[in-house]
C-alpha cells in the first residue's frame, strides 16, 4: 500500500469503547521510512490487521493508561508473539504505564507457552517518557507536555506533521502555549458540554474548550476526537464553531490529516 510521507490516520476516535464510529483511540504516524502507531484502545489492532497496516508499525506511543487508549496492547503483543514470534518493537509511554504492563502479563500471560508468558515485556519493551521531554522514534520528532488529567498523561506535538494530539486533557494555558503556532489540531472533546460535571477535576474537553484551544492557538484546522457519543457531533461542533472560526472536521476511522503546500488538509476520508 502506498502511503504519504508525512500525515497522521486515523485508526479509532471513539473515547471509552468502541461505539458506531469505530474503534477507540488510535492513530498511525507516518513520517518517512517510520510508522508509529499513537495510543491504542480497543478495536484499533482488529482494525490495523484486517487493513492489513498492521505490519508497518514500527513502534507505539501510548499517552497515558486509561483503557481507551491502551487495552488492546496485549491484543498487539499476542499477535507479535504468536503463532510466529515477530522481533519485538518499542513502546513509549509516561512511566505510570509500566504497572500497566505487568499487570496485564501476570493476567493474561499464559505460563504453559514461553512465548505468551509475559507477552507484553517480551514484545513490547517499555522505554518511559518524562512529562515535557521531546524524542525522535526513527523519523518521527515528538515534542510532548503533561495533560490536565487525572493520571499521567502526554499530549503530542509532531513538529514533522505540523500538528497537535491533545489526547485527555482540560485547557489550560500550557496547553495553548504548546498548540501555538501549529496548522492542525486534533483535539479530544469527550462531551458537548461542561454541563452536570467538573472538566478541571476529571480533566476533559467539551465543544467549546477545543474551540476556544483551536483559536487561542491560532491553528489553522480543528479535527474533533474522542467524542462520548456520536450522536452529539452537531451540538458538539455548535459548541467548537462558537469560539473558533476555522475549519472544523470530525474525525473518522481512515480520515488521512497532512499538508497540501502550506496549508493544514484533510487529506483523505474512507469511502
Amino acid at each position: 500500500m502506498n502511503h504519504m510521507t508525512h500525515e497522521l490516520c486515523v485508526i479509532g476516535c471513539s473515547a471509552c469503547a468502541p461505539t458506531t464510529l469505530g474503534p477507540a483511540s488510535g492513530y498511525l504516524v507516518r513520517v518517512e521510512q517510520t510508522t508509529l502507531l499513537v495510543d491504542c484502545g480497543p478495536g484499533v489492532i482488529g482494525r490495523l490487521a484486517s487493513s492489513g497496516d498492521l505490519a508497518d508499525v514500527d513502534a507505539v506511543l501510548v499517552t497515558h493508561e486509561h483503557l481507551d487508549h491502551c487495552g488492546d496492547l496485549m491484543t498487539l503483543a499476542f499477535r507479535r508473539a504468536f503463532p510466529q514470534r515477530l522481533e519485538p518493537i518499542p513502546l513509549y509511554g509516561p512511566a505510570a504505564l509500566a504497572r500497566v504492563i505487568e499487570g496485564f502479563d501476570q493476567v493474561f500471560g499464559i505460563p504453559t507457552l514461553p512465548e505468551l508468558r509475559t507477552p507484553l515485556n517480551d514484545q513490547l519493551p517499555f522505554t518511559p517518557i518524562d512529562l515535557g521531554a521531546g524524542l525522535s522514534i526513527g523519523d518521527i520528532r515528538v515534542e510532548t507536555l503533561g495533560a490536565a488529567h487525572p493520571v499521567p498523561t502526554l499530549s503530542l506535538r509532531f513538529p514533522d506533521l505540523d500538528l497537535v494530539y491533545t489526547s485527555d486533557t482540560g485547557l489550560t494555558e500550557e496547553l495553548v502555549e504548546f498548540t501555538a503556532g501549529t496548522s492542525t489540531l486534533l483535539a479530544e472533546a469527550t462531551y458537548v458540554n461542561e454541563e452536570g460535571r467538573d472538566f478541571t477535576a476529571h480533566g476533559h474537553m467539551g465543544g467549546a474548550e477545543a474551540g476556544e484551544l483551536a483559536a487561542r492557538a491560532g491553528v489553522e484546522l480543528l479535527v474533533l476526537t474522542h467524542l462520548s457519543d456520536p450522536d452529539d457531533e452537531q451540538p458538539t461542533c455548535d459548541a467548537a464553531r462558537s469560539r473558533f472560526t476555522g475549519s472544523i472536521e470530525f474525525a473518522r476511522p481512515g480520515m488521512r490529516l497532512g499538508r497540501a503546500g502550506s496549508r493544514a488538509r484533510v487529506m483523505a476520508r474512507e469511502d
